[in-house]
């Protein structure tokens, strides 16, 4: 089984499109994918829903062809919460706010972390802003480059999916 990514582009908190991606749950496929669509984003566009949908064609996912490692892309709300129910990880994409909400590590409970070297860190990996997505990149990138997988941010401990 894959590691299962729901990428979700909301307005106004209401997810307009999201796309399941079946293999790109791991943190640093899930980051690269983040960065296409932040090298689309603009600061204007007619059509909410749309705009979504392009964001997420951006990775290369697609609302006709149905390959779930490329994305599916889905925009009823039944579908949206098929999607939901499957992923491990999601981005949630808000538009409105410029704010992206990355749930892409595990909590560790201490007694799974024995032997292992814990990085402290004190910048947010969790929720970021448009303009900061790049250094949140970044700084996992070169973690998860040095073998590090383990990392503690206000007081509990995560692992990158890897």
């Amino acid at each position: 089984m894959g590691q299962r990514l729901n990428i979700e582009i909301l307005e106004n908190g209401k997810v307009l499109a999201n796309s399941y991606y079946h293999w790109a749950g791991f943190t640093s496929s899930s980051l690269g994918l983040v960065s296409k669509i932040k090298e689309n984003i603009k600061s204007n566009y007619n059509n909410s829903k749309n705009y979504a949908i392009m964001l997420l064609e951006s990775t290369g996912a697609s609302l006709e062809h149905k390959d779930r490692n490329d994305g599916l892309i889905e925009t009823t709300e039944e579908k949206i919460k098929q999607t939901q129910y499957w992923a491990e990880q999601t981005v949630k994409i808000h538009i409105d706010t410029k704010k992206i909400e990355l749930d892409l590590y595990h909590e560790m409970d201490d007694c799974d972390l024995e032997d292992e070297e814990i990085i402290e860190v004190d910048q947010d990996f969790f929720i970021t802003d448009f303009d900061n997505i790049d250094s949140v990149n970044k700084s996992i990138y070169e973690l998860l480059e040095d073998s590090k997988y383990y990392f503690n941010y206000k007081n509990k401990n995560y692992c990158f999916v890897a």
